[in-house]
């Protein structure tokens, strides 16, 4: 993703060094400082490999996952900041991780993520805004619509880089922004920050793709949004760059336009120089702009101003304040008629920026804009919403659109084609109208002793989604929350300095059948971990045999699955097997009759797969009761408490 979409990496150039100077780098730092972060990425993976303490490595592996987020490279983002996370550079990391789920469109783990930095940094207030739009986003995603949409990719033939807010002037031509292959211009035509190549306004009619020729020979770079007024033959857009080349902050430029052509461009007077101003929004009669800026005194990030012209003169900017401004970003503006389309990454959203619809009411006051959601939205960034006003005839398609977005498997920037047809009519049951949510809370114990024993669970277990590799850390002896989708299986990995590893799945309740109000269901959940102990028994609960027999029943597989797993899970581990027996019968028979019991579950082990190197099993009859009792006073509880099955771990 080129550097025009991050919020971040919006405020292009401010600094020579970090677009036109050339420097040779020896550490990612340094990369990292001049805004090389393509550079500074492949520095610091060398350095990660090879630097100590762990301390700097886990510094180095987050550097590594703001440098993939600046690139909009989120997939790399999220296996640095996890590793980051894992290598215990702290809370920092663990927000980044929350966030980065996010952008990858991971909502549930990242809700869980963001409830755990909530818990450890103290901030739970502030967090469940997080968790609240993560949930909500992913109930978007569920949820049916009234509408159909059909989105796919527009194809123009020559344009293999990122390409991005083409809209189609005539039924044939186009105009939009293009990167120029790095083999047009050298290394010159790469952009330092994302080592891509600068990009271009074009114009393409059927298969022709040519650059915009400005008078004078300038050599203009033109990125983000830019506004085409086809009843003026004027265009605005944004340039990072002074006239002659050099290193600036970002100004809007106005020229003339036909046929491929640009006058000399002419840059607004809006703020002072040291304002970044971009992405110009120009209304219906060149008499409106809508622009983002990072004015100090702004909301925070960029800003959404507006600026009137009388005569040829912009009026002094104005923050378009709230409900549209946020602390983070508002960017990428588009009027369509007296409605404003503009992506945001701080109103609640899908991950990246997300595209929003707002209007002015008769009393001039902006309403709270409307996220467009999914599909149009997605945990990338999507922006340049631009509705066709081009004459279509399509059976049952009512309206289309094209929208830009870098959702693609390549992350490079592409225009998508929307059309919308409404969906044929559906009986909604009655039951469905209300909510079912289902929490779990998971707590951890030591293996053997009871709850009431410890009073307090386990902390600081990693718990691992073997299926995506997510991982958390339940740094608390309180039980871990975790919001739960109805009817799904759940499986997670967890671990613990000193204990072994073990796995515990799970099953979520399905929605009711009949439901007639709202309903949440809570799951208590607990389980053990077998702590690295030698020679200390550990009973196999609910592991029974018939009076007389050896034979595994089918109702005592479980906890053997539960012994076969721990050793799957932990293959350096061997453990010894033994079977006991109560006081009723004799001595020697006892003997025989539990030795042959273990016999029997460690040849279901070994069927099972586990070495026979690992395993070794021994009956002690009655010669250690869990129970001391006299034989003929021995209550049922206490004769069951004898006859039970072990495992101890052995070198």
């Amino acid at each position: 993703m080129p550097c025009h979409l991050h919020s971040v990496c919006l405020l292009v150039c401010l600094f020579a060094a970090g677009c036109s100077q050339p420097y040779r780098f020896r550490t990612g730092d340094q990369a990292y400082e001049f805004k090389h972060y393509a550079r500074a990425a492949a520095l610091y993976q060398a350095e990660y490999i090879t630097r100590e303490p762990a301390r700097e490595k886990a510094r180095i592996a987050f550097q590594l996952g703001k440098c993939a987020r600046f690139n909009g490279d989120y997939a790399q983002a999220l296996r640095w900041f996890q590793r980051a996370y894992e290598d215990n550079y702290g809370l920092p990391a663990l927000f980044e991780y929350a966030h980065a789920l996010k952008l990858n469109g991971e909502y549930e783990a990242a809700a869980s993520a963001f409830a755990l930095y909530g818990e450890e940094s103290g901030r739970k207030q502030e967090m469940r805004r997080e968790m609240n739009v993560c949930k909500l986003m992913a109930e978007w995603k569920s949820l049916p619509d009234a509408f159909i949409y059909e989105i796919k990719e527009l194809e123009f033939p020559g344009t293999d880089g990122s390409r991005y807010g083409f809209q189609r002037i005539d039924s044939n031509v186009w105009i939009g922004v293009l990167e120029v292959s790095p083999e047009e211009g050298g290394a010159s035509s790469k952009f330092a920050w994302t080592n891509r190549p600068y990009s271009h306004l074009v114009e393409v009619t059927n298969s022709s793709v040519q650059p915009i020729e400005w008078s004078g020979g300038m050599d203009l770079h033109p990125f983000g949004a830019f506004s085409y007024l086809s009843e003026k033959n004027k265009i605005y857009f944004t340039y990072c760059g002074d006239e002659a080349g050099g290193a600036h902050y970002c100004r809007i430029y106005t020229a003339s336009f036909d046929q491929g052509a640009g006058s000399v461009p002419e840059a607004l007077e809006l703020f002072g120089e040291s304002i970044n101003c971009m992405h110009p929004a120009v209304k219906t009669g060149d008499s409106v702009l809508v622009f983002s800026a990072d004015f100090p005194d702004g909301f925070g990030g960029y800003d959404l101003y507006q600026s009137v012209k009388t005569g040829e003169k912009w009026s002094k900017p104005e923050n378009l304040g709230s409900p549209l401004n946020t602390s983070s970003n508002e960017v990428f503006p588009v009027w369509d008629g007296d409605s404003l389309y503009f992506s945001s990454d701080g109103h609640p959203g899908m991950g990246g920026l997300d595209i929003f619809k707002s209007h002015l009411t008769s009393n001039y006051e902006w309403v709270p804009p409307q996220n467009l959601k999914s599909p149009i939205n997605s945990e990338s960034d999507d922006f340049l919403f631009y509705n066709q006003t081009v004459p279509f005839e399509e059976q049952g398609v009512f309206r289309k659109a094209l929208f830009s977005s870098n959702r693609g498997p390549n992350g490079l920037d592409r225009v998508y084609e929307l059309r919308v047809r409404m969906r044929p009519e559906l009986p909604i049951e009655e039951h469905k109208k209300y909510a079912f949510e289902v929490f779990a809370e998971i707590q951890l114990f030591e293996h053997g002793r009871s709850v009431q024993d410890l009073g307090i669970g386990l902390d600081s277990v990693a718990i691992v989604d073997p299926a995506t590799g997510h991982r958390m850390v339940k740094r608390t002896p309180l039980p871990f929350k975790l919001k739960l989708l109805p009817g799904e299986e759940y499986h997670f990995l967890l671990s613990r300095t000193g204990y072994l590893n073990r796995e515990i799945r799970f099953q979520a309740p399905s929605r009711p059948a009949s439901m007639n109000a709202d309903s949440t269901l809570f799951l208590s959940l607990v389980y053990e971990m077998v702590p690295e102990v030698y020679n200390r028994e550990f009973v196999l609960r609910e592991l029974y045999y018939d009076f007389d027999q050896w034979k595994i029943r089918e109702d005592a597989v479980e906890p053997l699955k539960f012994l076969l797993s721990m050793l799957n899970l932990n293959p350096g581990s061997k453990v010894l097997i033994g079977s006991h027996t109560d006081c009723r019968g004799g001595l020697e028979y006892n003997a025989v009759l539990s030795e042959r019991r273990a016999q029997a579950a460690a040849v279901w082990l070994i069927l099972s797969g586990v070495d026979p190197s690992r395993i070794q099993y021994r009956g002690f009859g009655y010669n250690f009761p869990a129970a001391n009792c006299a034989c003929n006073e021995c209550s049922e509880a206490q004769h069951q408490a004898n006859r039970r099955s072990t495992f101890q771990l052995i070198r």
